[in-house]
């Protein structure tokens, strides 16, 4: 009996493990295809827009012309930079639409009153849209990013993305996620309540460490 409930109890823990393999290996299969993605971001897209149509933004980001004026304006002021990234829809440099991914992100998060106040009162904000402009070259604190873009193609597509720097190009302090570029399925990350507390956190670290960077 003994030996039988023991065959019995190894039987039963055998069929959990691989219950449990199975289950690992759906939850990390593949993930959806672009398509689906894309669909996910649209929707979002629609929606935000027709939020915003209904609460009035009250003010504009004040993007300044150039990447190079920011970071003069960043040393002189004494504030990090704002960067706003983007490509044109599939990398067309003939497109009139801006990749959905920024899209996204400016229906919902970049004209939102609070968070334009908070960007232009800490942050100097400038606009990059790497098929227009291409990206900027030999900043320390973005070869990541530049290696990235020199190597695939893939986010030349949609770049849809931001990240914080100081004046001086030596440190990100933050970022709209914790990759290179932002993915479609980081859409949670173009959700205000997430990305407002990134920003803050970073201008926070920025505000530490520019007095004391020498």
């Amino acid at each position: 009996m003994i030996v039988k409930k023991k065959i019995l109890l190894s039987s039963i823990s055998a069929v959990a493990l691989l219950f449990a393999g199975a289950m690992v290996v759906k939850h990390t299969a593949d993930p959806a295809p672009d398509n689906a993605e894309s669909t996910i971001l649209f929707s979002e897209l629609v929606s935000s827009e027709i939020s915003s149509k209904k609460n009035k933004t009250t003010g504009k980001i004040k993007w300044v012309k150039s990447f190079k004026e920011a970071m003069a304006l960043g040393i002189a002021t004494g504030k990090p930079v704002l960067v706003g990234g983007s490509s044109r829809a599939h990398g067309d440099a003939d497109s009139n639409q801006y990749c959905l991914g920024f899209r996204t992100m400016k229906a919902k998060i970049l004209n939102d009153n609070e968070v334009i106040e908070i960007i232009n009162r800490e942050t100097i904000p400038v606009r990059i849209d790497i098929t227009d402009d291409g990206f900027p070259e030999g900043i320390p604190a973005l070869k990541r990013w530049e290696a990235f873009l020199n190597e695939s193609p893939w986010p030349r597509l949609g770049f849809g993305h931001w990240f914080l720097l100081d004046p001086e190009g030596n440190h990100v302090f933050k970022t709209a996620a914790n990759s290179l570029h932002m993915h479609p399925r980081g859409v949670t990350l173009y959700v205000k309540n997430t990305m407002l507390p990134r920003l803050q956190d970073g201008i926070s670290k920025f505000k530490r460490y520019w007095p004391k960077r020498k």
